[in-house]
């Protein structure tokens, strides 16, 4: 292997590295004990484990940490599966989110029935940005849908930060192209 080459695949590995998400940051994610969320869990069906959340009839469960601030990416994950497949709204999730005055920043995204009755998976990401502060994730069910759901899985994480070798290369992005002829 040229030394050009093997120093792209570096590059590119370090890179990989360090956008893979931190480490899950809530108290049992997936259900399986009653701790942290602050209701009784369902055995009548789960992702993995034994335990999901079933949420209907306008239940909300919610989770609150010590604020992050989002100078770094978070990534925000569950698993969601429907009783019914349908059209309406059921559902929603939010963020508590601040900014560095303290004042909440709107942030709630619906959620509406998938047609397939399988596991379906759902994510966003925030961040960066240096002056909001994150502290909590809510999951709910709006309380006039007719269609109920299970929730498994629930993931929030903090990116890694940047190591040496990636700073290094977004200082000098030469290094890309080192030994390379042109």
């Amino acid at each position: 292997m040229r030394a050009g080459n093997a120093l792209g695949l570096a590059a590119g590995l370090l890179l990989a590295a360090a956008s893979a998400s931190g480490e899950n940051i809530l108290v049992n994610p997936g259900f399986e004990t009653p701790e942290a969320w602050g209701f009784a869990a369902t055995d009548l069906e789960s992702r993995t484990g034994q335990r999901s959340a079933y949420l209907c009839g306008g239940i909300a469960i919610s989770q609150q940490f010590d604020a992050i601030p989002l100078d770094r990416v978070v990534e925000i994950s569950f698993w969601i599966k429907f009783e019914q497949p349908g059209q309406e709204l059921v559902g929603y999730y939010s963020r508590s989110v601040v900014d560095a005055n303290g004042y909440p920043v709107p942030n709630a995204t619906p959620i509406y029935p998938s047609p397939t009755g399988r596991w379906e998976f759902v994510d966003a990401t925030m961040g960066p940005n240096p002056d909001w502060f994150l502290s909590g994730i809510t999951i709910g069910h709006v309380g006039y849908a007719e269609t109920c759901f299970f929730v498994d899985d629930v993931r929030v994480s903090v990116a890694p930060e940047p190591g040496l070798g990636v700073l290094l290369i977004a200082a000098c992005p030469c290094l890309l192209t080192a030994g390379r002829r042109v």
